[in-house]
């Protein structure tokens, strides 16, 4: 995190190259690195060391924008976004949780649909729902940012608190949740210590 070590804010646009992959080739089964350099012939030495990773990661990243261009046209960054997410995108995106309440007999009739659909047609592994189908049927509810499992919790911890000020602007109200349930995180290496976290809380 640039901004907890006093560094520049990255103003750049940054392309995740594993959602990028998993849009551009939904027929493979795999799309870790390891995978890919082997299918596209690009040589990874001394796996897990960051330096030869991220060489590998870059030649991967020159395939795909070719690739995106020739198959699908895309040749703006600003259309990826857009034009490459495939329909089931949903099955591999990384779940994120947010509170649901309801505020009338609208939201009521919404937040039955949103539960059915998830526990059936967005299915996998576990409930899920897509922002654009929650965006369908957001009438009548009120939306909370939920745990470190939220975005924007996690946008703060990762990208800053400029970042998780643009996601928040996304709820209804920004939870913030008592020390002992974000104490997982310093144990996962993800928060320095208690005092950091403590300076992220203060910041929700």
């Amino acid at each position: 995190n640039y901004e907890r070590h006093d560094l520049p804010k990255i103003s750049q646009p940054v392309i995740d190259t594993l959602e990028f992959a998993r849009n551009l080739y939904p027929e493979y089964k795999r799309h870790g690195l390891g995978p890919l350099t082997k299918r596209f012939g690009v040589a990874l030495d001394h796996h897990h060391m960051a330096n030869y990773d991220a060489e590998a990661t870059g030649r991967l990243l020159f395939i795909f924008i070719k690739d995106v261009a020739e198959k699908h046209g895309v040749t703006d960054l600003a259309r990826l976004n857009i034009d490459l997410i495939s329909p089931d995108s949903y099955k591999k995106a990384r779940i994120k949780h947010a509170t649901i309440y309801v505020k009338n007999q609208v939201g009521l009739k919404n937040i039955f649909k949103l539960v059915s659909l998830s526990n059936t047609k967005y299915f996998e592994g576990v409930p899920r729902i897509p922002r654009t189908v929650l965006d369908a049927h957001r009438e009548g509810l009120i939306l909370g940012s939920a745990c470190s499992e939220g975005e924007v919790f996690d946008a703060v911890v990762s990208q800053g608190v400029d970042a998780a000020v643009e996601v928040a602007k996304y709820y209804d109200f920004i939870e913030v949740m008592p020390p002992a349930i974000y104490a997982s995180l310093i144990a996962k290496e993800q928060v320095k210590d208690m005092e950091e976290l403590q300076t992220i809380i203060k910041s929700l």
